[in-house]
């Protein structure tokens, strides 16, 4: 299966399960736990993109952190 052809099977299944989520929602009325539980189910939905933005977020602060300790230990050689 091609990466386009993933693509959009995955996004196939998201609106398939907002569509459900929704429809099970408004089948008994609205409550104030519905709002955390849309939430959630949002989370859920768009969390492969979630674990992306924070491999790369973590990934540029670990070389971001790598270069100024090893800026710092250059400097600050003890007994050079």
């Amino acid at each position: 299966m091609s990466k386009q052809a993933k693509h959009r099977l995955h996004n196939t299944n998201r609106i398939i399960i907002a569509t459900l989520t929704i429809v099970g929602l408004l089948m008994d009325g609205y409550q104030l736990s519905d709002l955390i539980f849309g939430l959630s189910v949002i989370i859920w939905l768009w969390l492969p993109e979630c674990d992306q933005l924070e491999e790369i977020t973590l990934n540029k602060f670990s070389v971001a952190i790598a270069k100024i300790t090893a800026g710092i230990s250059k400097k600050h050689t003890p007994f050079a």
